[in-house]
């Protein structure tokens, strides 16, 4: 039998964590806290990639999946901070190259306007968003 998610309401005082997932088809997404020792859910996002998305390489796709979530949730993670986990550990790298051209350059910019920290979560860990991809 299945049941509905148990979802929580944000908390001001606490930081966001968002987890950000890509594959082939599309994208998937869960924001959460940690109040106590556990983890929260607050809510889900996915969504479709068109196709010229889906030509995109993997670090782009993954990308995509982080500036998508981030738009998504601006209500939420606007002026706070954010951990992002990724199963993707070159999005590190990425963000501080030192001479982006093109759409990675606005994707970066997109992203300057948060307060964030990526971090990598290896793919056994990264079931949450995984699912949703």
């Amino acid at each position: 039998m299945t049941t509905s998610p148990v979802l929580t309401y944000p908390r001001t005082d606490k930081e966001f964590i968002l987890d950000t997932d890509a594959s082939n088809e599309g994208t998937g997404d869960v924001l959460s806290q940690k109040i106590g020792n556990e983890e929260c859910v607050i809510a889900y996002f996915s969504r479709s990639l068109g196709k010229p998305e889906r030509n995109y390489c993997v670090t782009r796709k993954e990308l995509l999946a982080v500036v998508k979530s981030i738009e998504h949730f601006h209500h939420y993670l606007y002026g706070r901070k954010i951990f992002i986990r990724t199963d993707h550990a070159y999005l590190r790298w990425l963000l501080n190259f030192m001479e982006p051209e093109g759409q990675l350059v606005r994707c970066i910019q997109r992203l300057q306007e948060y307060d964030f920290e990526i971090q990598h979560r290896n793919g056994i860990s990264h079931g949450n968003a995984d699912a949703l991809s």
